[in-house]
């Protein structure tokens, strides 16, 4: 084998390379995002009041920015395991909350409040809560989160409905 086929075998070879490692970057190697649910007291030292709002947090774990276009998204179990879905209309007034769309840096975090009364969403039987990002995933926070906010609710107004 010549030199000058050598040198092309090797140059291919690079060249093969970076184009499945720029394929692999652009379109497998995406940001990893982590939503978690909770409930939320704010506490201000300048007022009286505390309020309680349900917080749905987002960090980026990277690599790469993000985008979230929002609205929240709401999935609950149906019969038969159909599943169905809802979204939740943020309340764009509160100047606390993070707001739709908005980008993440490598490990920004966002909080979207919630209104936490008892006419909220949590008295459907909603399991799940998400956000979609910019690919059009949707990333769920973990059941587990749900059920402990879920139960809050329930310790909070429909026990108490029953005292009154």
């Amino acid at each position: 084998m010549s030199l000058g086929v050598l040198i092309a075998i090797i140059t291919a070879t690079i060249a093969l390379f970076g184009l499945a490692w720029k394929i692999y970057k652009d379109l497998v190697l995406k940001p990893k995002i982590k939503v978690k649910f909770r409930v939320m007291t704010l506490v201000s030292p300048m007022s009286q009041e505390s309020p309680t709002k349900l917080d749905v947090i987002v960090v980026n774990f990277g690599p790469g920015k993000i985008r979230l276009n929002g609205p929240l998204k709401l999935r609950k179990k149906a019969f038969l395991r159909k599943t169905k879905h809802g979204i939740l209309i943020q309340d764009y007034r509160n100047p606390l909350s993070a707001q739709f769309p908005c980008e993440l840096e490598v490990g920004d975090e966002k909080d979207f409040l919630l209104q936490f009364d008892k006419n909220c969403f949590l008295k459907e039987q909603y399991t799940h809560i998400g956000v979609k990002d910019s690919f059009g995933r949707v990333h769920w926070a973990p059941k587990k989160h749900f059920k402990e906010v879920k139960k809050t609710y329930k310790k909070w107004f429909e026990e108490n409905e029953g005292n009154n």
